[in-house]
């Protein structure tokens, strides 16, 4: 087998992983990790975290256990899981233009991709 072929597997297990996992975005069970925004605090799984976007505002997710986004408005937060489970847009066109600002400022100072 090559590398590309390796490659390949990865990515479908990958994928079989996050499909499998994102069923229980803000389930409690099986979680190992939790997000703090300004009031609330979100259950989320590092291998999702990890497939779906890169930053979070850390240099390696795998040492951390809560990541601390209370400088974030709980809607914001939330939107961004919603983004990184279930792949729905990070914005709508009848989203206010505020929160377009604020949902774009927390994405670039999480580094998310």
């Amino acid at each position: 087998m090559d590398s590309g072929e390796r490659e390949g597997e990865e990515d479908d297990h990958s994928k079989l992983l996050v499909t499998n996992i994102k069923e229980n975005y803000d389930v409690a069970a099986f979680s190992d990790i939790k997000l703090k925004s300004k009031n609330r605090v979100f259950h989320a799984h590092k291998i999702v975290l990890n497939t779906r976007a890169g930053g979070w505002g850390v240099k390696d997710l795998s040492k951390h256990h809560l990541l601390d986004l209370s400088g974030h408005e709980d809607s914001i937060v939330e939107r961004i899981l919603k983004w990184t489970y279930h792949g729905i847009s990070l914005v709508t066109i009848n989203d206010s233009h505020e929160f377009k600002l604020k949902m774009l400022e927390s994405s670039t100072k999480l580094s998310l991709t």
